[in-house]
């Protein structure tokens, strides 16, 4: 089962390896992830790429029972603030929340840059990457900077990240 964890923003990986290093990683059997993203950055006219977080503030657990033991040993560990929606009360996603995570998950260590273009009728279409399983999640394109905004809804909240894309273009051949 998965459980959604608010932690340190900024913090995401120290507090994987804490618990990596603490005796919970050995007494239970858990994985711990924290996904992200490539995103392609202009600074100074110069391009390169960047990664930053999908979720900021959020790292993911999957164990198979969440014990009251697990949980307070969990707690103690700095840097996590609690489980979602409550410590008192935490709720496994479940639905399309645990599709939606998978996806983010398939991409592997992060979310690659995608490649799109654009119909006729200026609509994005994805031809590969992160955002052809997040297609239908997009909110707003911004097609001078190759980015798209998504709006991803997870145990009750709502987070939107942006996207990094590279635009291919159509030739066109001339026929003489």
């Amino acid at each position: 089962m998965f459980y959604a964890l608010q932690v340190a923003t900024g913090k995401e990986e120290q507090f994987i390896k804490r618990v990596e290093r603490s005796e919970l990683a050995e007494q239970y059997d858990i994985t711990l992830y924290f996904p992200q993203r490539m995103m392609l950055i202009r600074r100074q006219g110069k391009k390169r790429k960047e990664l930053f977080p999908l979720f900021r503030g959020y790292v993911f657990l999957e164990i198979d029972t969440l014990t009251v033991a697990f949980r307070l040993a969990l707690k103690k560990i700095s840097g996590m603030f609690r489980f979602l929606p409550s410590n008192a009360h935490p709720q496994a996603l479940y639905g399309k929340d645990v599709d939606l995570l998978k996806s983010v998950l398939s991409f592997g260590a992060y979310a690659d840059i995608s490649t799109v273009r654009f119909n006729e009728n200026d609509r994005i279409e994805v031809i590969s990457g992160s955002l052809k399983t997040l297609e239908g999640y997009i909110i707003h394109v911004d097609r001078r900077k190759g980015r798209a905004t998504v709006s991803l809804e997870m145990n009750c909240m709502s987070v939107t990240s942006t996207l990094s894309f590279e635009e291919i273009q159509e030739t066109t051949i001339k026929k003489e």
